[in-house]
């Protein structure tokens, strides 16, 4: 049957299918696909799965991306009108290569909150030339892009968005001529530096950029609880499997990706029971303002912390399994994560089949699939409620 000519729908002559229910179907559309199989009933998650070991396993020629690339995640099954043919609309290669392609397109950006990244000085607080000492680590990742957040002069009241001179480098952070350093050192091994110059301005060009704009992609960063504890599952029995899962979802989407710092170790929430081991002055403040108005208990305000303050994020990096996690000789200007000791970068480089070294593949598989970044998505069988696209 020609169902989809029939619904007026286009389908390209070369997909991809990475997850369905119905091999059958799958076999119909076209011999030649390159598939991830999943046998029938199984559902969405076991093709992500599968999709996941191949990414795990390196085995990446089996993975041979084509344009567009579908998930279909739920198939038709006994539909007599399953058996399909297809109109033979082709995409051809050079469609994605003629598209316009720029380096902030192909880029991996890594975020660092430069307070809680490295201390170089035993003073408790990340600094410039504790990012110059991890600059082989965040090579070896394969990110391409640092993006860091403010260490202009400041106040601190708001940990450094309450800037006060542009022109200046806070003086816990360091001095210019460490940064210009920074910037030296990055550049030798091909990492741009992009600083947060942050302005408290709304702009109307955004307004215009409707069919233009570019996706950044992330799911989280400073001001957000850590990913793998809000979307995913932090139990250690699941942790890893989370992490791996989300940076999959992520990375396979057209748009720039953002990796937060310690998210490629698949670090969690704190979990502090004590408003005393809190620094976030959002955090505080939203204690205070609703216990003394009675309107939340004190037990309950610190339930909301732990699943939702921005110091969960904002913990020192867990870099190894000493003291203070690695990231400092001193007293650091927060308390470490007490799971520093099962969660850190020295662990996990040491484990092949680690969250780092999967968030490696899945940079160095989005830097030779030019599909990844440029191709672009159309739903099938969009008109069956018996099919779930995602």
């Amino acid at each position: 049957m020609n169902f989809f000519s029939d619904k007026g729908i286009r389908v390209p002559d070369q997909i991809s299918i990475t997850g369905y229910d119905d091999s059958m179907y799958a076999s119909m559309v076209r011999p030649k696909l390159t598939t991830v199989h999943q046998n029938v009933q199984q559902k969405a998650h076991m093709a992500l799965k599968r999709l996941m070991q191949l990414i795990q396993g390196e085995e990446l020629k089996e993975l041979n991306i084509k344009s567009p690339v579908y998930l279909i995640t739920e198939a038709v099954q006994q539909r007599s009108d399953s058996q399909l043919s297809v109109n033979k609309t082709r995409i051809k290669k050079q469609e994605i290569n003629n598209m316009e392609k720029k380096w902030w397109k192909e880029s991996v950006v890594y975020q660092i909150y430069p307070k809680s990244f490295k201390d170089s000085n035993g003073d408790g607080v990340g600094d410039i030339r504790g990012i110059i000492q991890k600059l082989d680590y965040l090579k070896e990742l394969g990110v391409n892009v640092l993006w860091i957040s403010p260490m202009l002069e400041s106040p601190q009241d708001d940990n450094g968005y309450d800037i006060s001179d542009y022109r200046r480098i806070y003086k816990e952070y360091g001095t210019m001529e460490d940064y210009e350093e920074l910037l030296s050192e990055a550049h030798k091994r091909d990492i741009r530096i992009l600083m947060d110059l942050f302005k408290r301005i709304m702009i109307k060009w955004q307004e215009e950029l409707q069919g233009k704009a570019w996706n950044s992609l992330f799911l989280g960063n400073h001001d957000q609880p850590r990913s793998v504890s809000r979307f995913g599952n932090d139990n250690p029995a699941y942790r890893e499997t989370s992490a791996k899962m989300l940076a999959t979802c992520l990375h396979m989407m057209q748009g720039t990706p953002y990796v937060y710092q310690g998210e490629e170790l698949g670090m969690t929430n704190v979990y502090f029971d004590k408003l005393e081991d809190y620094r976030d002055i959002e955090s505080i403040n939203f204690f205070t303002e609703l216990t003394e108005s009675g309107l939340m208990t004190p037990e309950y305000m610190m339930k909301c912390l732990m699943l939702r303050s921005r110091d969960n994020a904002r913990t020192p990096m867990q870099w190894d399994d000493s003291a203070q996690a690695g990231f400092t000789d001193g007293a650091p200007w927060i308390k470490v994560n007490p799971n520093y000791k099962e969660i850190n970068a020295a662990q996990q480089l040491a484990d092949p089949n680690s969250i780092f070294y999967y968030y490696q593949k899945l940079i160095r598989l989005r830097k030779e699939k030019d599909i990844i970044v440029y191709g672009g998505f159309e739903p099938l069988y969009r008109d069956n409620e018996q099919i779930l696209h995602t």
